[in-house]
């Protein structure tokens, strides 16, 4: 009996250090989007990551629905959140697909917002911010449809 309840405490004590970990690297991103919403335009702070890889981290942390179309996590670059967080505060970002079109290797990513959909500049900035790993479309909300 002493080795059973030994045995759920064990498994009890990973499953709990697994959580926290994963708790932590989220805080730790969270952190990340608001430090970098306070530097200077010539001082901002990147994340090196996949493009898959930032935008599952940024649906989790903003509350942003999420579809992932797309296998595999794509190469490393240079991600910039703080373009991310400001286009999410000013013109609501609610859905982020990440797909691969016809079967090459490039991923698109469809980002739909509340307001504001047809914006070449907005998508020059959001491609911009994912160091043009992605390429970026914009869909209007299925609400104001």
């Amino acid at each position: 009996m002493n080795a059973v309840i030994h045995l759920f405490a064990g498994l009890g004590g990973v499953v709990l250090a697994v959580l926290w970990i994963r708790t932590r690297h989220q805080l730790n991103f969270a952190r990340t989007l608001l430090l970098s919403q306070k530097t200077n335009e010539d001082q901002q702070r990147v994340l090196v990551s996949t493009p898959l890889d930032f935008f599952k981290r940024l649906s989790s942390v903003l509350g942003i629905t999420l579809e992932l179309d797309a296998a595999g996590s794509g190469r490393h670059g240079r991600m910039n959140p703080r373009v991310w967080t400001e286009i999410f505060l000013q013109h609501g970002i609610t859905l982020i697909r990440c797909l691969k079109v016809n079967g090459s290797n490039d991923l698109v990513v469809e980002v739909e917002l509340k307001q504001g959909a047809d914006d070449a500049a907005l998508v020059a900035r959001l491609q911009a911010a994912t160091g043009g790993l992605v390429a970026i479309r914009l869909r209007p909300s299925d609400s104001n449809k």
